[in-house]
């Protein structure tokens, strides 16, 4: 009797466990070279990673830093902070994340991208094809945003 009872009491709590998992790539990271930090999020059942800081906010004119090489010209002019660059992630496991894409700031360039948790870092491959030919970054986990004078 002692047993059932336990037994149903796991049955219950297991699943409620279970969807209070999140996906270990949401948070805050650093990018490669500490240029800026991006916020994964979920919305619905898609991830996205948004610029939530930058190292240089502002040109050395005073100007907001813009996404100069995105080839739509009403996009360049935008601001680079805020910017959506990880889009349409489904989530593969708790630390995976696939079949979304990753835009690069520097060249304007679209790829697709698989994203892996690993510890304190994040594994952000961006490719064209396959996976194979593709490039990795490793992204650093941070538990707060400073501001620039920090």
């Amino acid at each position: 009797m002692h047993l059932k009872k336990i037994l149903l009491i796991i049955a219950v709590l297991l699943p409620i466990t279970a969807l209070g998992v999140k996906n270990r790539c949401i948070g805050l990271w650093e990018t490669k070279e500490n240029g800026s930090v991006v916020n994964i999020f979920q919305n619905g059942s898609k991830y996205f990673g948004e610029i939530v800081w930058l190292n240089d906010t502002y040109t050395k004119n005073n100007k907001v830093v813009r996404d100069i090489y995105n080839p739509n010209k009403k996009d360049s002019e935008k601001p680079l902070l805020g910017k959506v660059i990880l889009k349409n992630f489904v989530e593969k496991s708790n630390h995976i994340l696939e079949s979304g894409t990753v835009y690069n700031p520097h060249n304007g360039k679209t790829y697709k991208c698989i994203i892996k948790a690993e510890d304190n870092v994040l594994k952000v491959k961006g490719y064209i094809g396959v996976p194979f030919f593709g490039s990795t970054e490793t992204w650093m986990l941070r538990t707060r945003i400073y501001n620039n004078k920090s």
